[in-house]
């Protein structure tokens, strides 16, 4: 028995030393021909073990069956012609983690572990020879828990880590697995899956509290106490230090010359800052220069650099006369005039302009700065100096004159404008304190001419000279020629004349008056203070006020004389406060005559009547009172007389 129990103990040890060799065979201790390797390392803080059982036995080894999951195996892997690799038919290929085995997603299902892969990709196209690890890149995935069909996925979390940072140790366990990995076809290469990498498989260790099968608690590992890292005392923030600046001082020369861009005033800016700045010249000004330190004085437009306090003042000059359209200037108007082109704009800024112009056939327009403001008309002065027409309009000319004062012209015939076989527009003006020897002190128009005469002021001027005309304001002659202006809205006052104190239509004219006010005119020789109507001449004469004119001579017609064979029509006006030393107060006619019948009332005083039947009138619609003649006798008509 005792002999028995001795066998027993023996063949008992025999069979536990074959055990232990079997169980070790199936594993490799990491030796490689290079020598002992410690294939631990540590990611993340947890030490890691490769798993030595090489993928490449799967191919060699005969007792794997198609079909089942791999022995010792913790994961699935995936080929890229989508089989799970279980065995050796399928060993070529690129591989990847597909999931967990069975036994393995019990132990790690209730876990959120790292997995680590490890990709060795050589550089060289000899299928992954070994010695080609030390020029490659390891890339570090991470598995990221998701409970989806009891699978844990793989996240790529993108970390290349180049292969000078990689420890020692780690790449010593790679190098140990990959020489003991060899494909059963060619003994001297490392398996070649895809021929551009491998990929070799680690995983940690599993904690015994979540082991849900008996399996011996491996010793942990002691963590190191990690050594407090003291915190670095934060280096203060410096203040910044603020730019320097400097002030940029901007004017102007002369004041109301223009404006600047940056405004007129003190501006700051940061220690070389470029400022753009700008120069607008007003209405009647021009830009010359920057005064300063500008980038380019000469141009309107230009820079300054802020590296000092800087002072820079915009000089401009005043404009005499300028085209508007094409931009040019000119010291005088006249040699504007001279220069425009038919349709172009001449304008004339505020001042005394000692000139008599001459407009032949220009077709232009010639204005001040503002036509219909009356202190800029009253500032915009062009003086005859008593040497002739202020302004001649000749060779069928249709300009426009607009907001000027006409003054101090003196000619035998339009002492301030002259007309003659041309069309202008006179507008907006102030034409005072001109004389002619003839017609037409203020303005003179003749022979085929058809002006637009409205909204100007005609005062002071005269026409008393010896040779016998009229129209101390406006005189008209058609004498070579009809002509027919417009006269509307103007104010007609204090003019005196030989006839016709305010206005003379004589021979052959038509015009339109209407509209006016003319008062305070007189006729020292002839008839008509206010107007008078000479010589076969049809004119309309209709709502104008018509008062306060005075006709000196014995030649009547204190507001109105109609004469030698003239046929107006005078309707509407408001003819009141005339006076004549003859007869006619208001309206005084004489022979050969025909005005537009109208009812009056007859008998009474103020309304002077001869050969006429006490129901016709020769004059429509008009108010004429208080008109005072010579004789006071009713027949000898105050307001209106008539002979027949």
């Amino acid at each position: 028995m005792k002999r028995f129990r001795i066998w027993l103990v023996v063949l008992t040890v025999l069979v536990l030393i074959v055990f232990i060799s079997s169980c070790t065979r199936g594993f490799h201790s990491g030796t490689s021909s290079t020598g002992t390797t410690d294939n631990t390392f540590t990611i993340k803080g947890v030490v890691v073990t490769p798993d030595n059982e090489c993928f490449t036995d799967i191919c060699n080894n005969s007792s794997i069956t198609e079909g089942e999951p791999l022995p010792n195996a913790d994961i699935l892997l995936k080929g890229n012609n989508g089989q799970i690799l279980t065995g050796k038919t399928n060993c070529q290929g690129e591989y990847e983690i597909s999931g967990l085995t069975d036994e393995a997603y019990l132990l790690y299902a209730n876990r959120g572990e790292v997995w680590i892969k490890i990709a060795i990709s050589p550089t060289t196209s000899d299928g992954g020879e070994t010695n080609s690890i030390t020029t490659t890149q390891v890339i570090i995935w991470e598995v990221v828990e998701s409970l989806q069909s009891g699978l844990i996925p793989i996240k790529d979390i993108l970390t290349a880590i180049p292969i000078e940072t990689i420890p020692q140790n780690l790449l010593d366990a790679v190098k140990a697995v990959l020489s003991n990995c060899r494909d059963a076809q060619k003994d001297s290469a490392v398996i070649q899956l895809a021929k551009n990498y491998v990929k070799i498989h680690f995983h940690i260790p599993i904690a015994p509290s979540v082991i849900v099968t008996p399996t011996p608690t491996p010793t942990p590992t002691p963590t190191p106490t990690p050594t407090p890292t003291p915190t670095p005392t934060p280096t203060p923030t410096p203040t910044p230090t603020p730019p320097t600046q400097y002030t940029l001082t901007m004017a102007v020369n002369p004041q109301g010359g223009g404006t600047t861009t940056p405004a007129v005033g003190d501006h700051t800016y940061d220690e070389n800052t470029v400022v753009d700045i700008n120069a607008t010249p007003a209405g009647c000004y021009q830009f010359v220069d920057w005064t300063g330190e500008a980038a380019n004085p000469n141009i309107s437009s230009t820079t300054i650099t802020m590296d000092g306090d800087k002072t820079v003042t915009a000089n401009f000059s005043a404009r005499k006369a300028y085209n508007a359209t094409t931009g040019t200037d000119y010291d005088t108007i006249q040699a504007a005039i001279d220069a425009a082109s038919t349709g172009d704009t001449i304008i004339v800024c505020p001042g005394t302009y000692s000139e008599n112009l001459i407009i032949n056939n220009k077709n232009i327009t010639l204005r001040s700065t503002d036509p219909s403001n009356p202190t800029i008309v009253t500032a915009t002065i062009i003086d005859g100096g008593n040497s002739g027409s202020v302004v001649q309009f000749t060779g069928g000319d249709t300009s426009s004159l607009q907001g000027f004062t006409i003054q101090n012209g003196s000619a035998d015939n339009g002492g301030g404008i002259y007309v003659n076989a041309s069309s202008p527009t006179i507008e907006n003006n102030k034409i005072i304190n001109n004389t002619a020897t003839d017609s037409g002190g203020g303005i003179f128009v003749k022979n085929y001419s058809h002006p637009d005469i409205k909204n100007n002021t005609i005062t002071g001027n005269s026409a008393n000279g010896s040779a016998g005309g009229g129209g101390g304001g406006i005189g008209m002659d058609g004498y070579y020629g009809s002509c027919s202006p417009t006269i509307s809205y103007n104010t007609i006052t204090d003019n005196t004349a030989r006839s016709g104190g305010g206005i003379r239509v004589y021979y052959v004219c038509s015009p339109l008056i209407s509209n006016n006010t003319i008062t305070g005119n007189t006729a020292i020789n002839g008839g008509g203070g206010g107007i008078d109507v000479n010589n076969c001449c049809n004119p309309i004469i209709e709502s104008n006020v018509i008062s306060n004119n005075i006709a000196s001579n014995i030649n009547g017609g204190g507001g109105i004389r109609v004469y030698n064979n003239s046929n107006p029509l005078i309707m509407n006006n408001f003819i009141n406060n005339n006076i004549t030393a003859g007869l006619g107060g208001g309206i005084f006619v004489i022979p050969n005559c025909n005005l537009l019948p109208n009812d009056v009332r007859p008998g009474g005083w103020g309304v002077g009547r001869e050969n006429l039947p006490p129901d016709v009138s020769p004059i429509a619609g008009n108010t004429i009172s208080g008109n005072i003649h010579g004789g006071g006798d009713e027949n000898n008509g105050a307001n209106v007389y008539f002979v027949n």
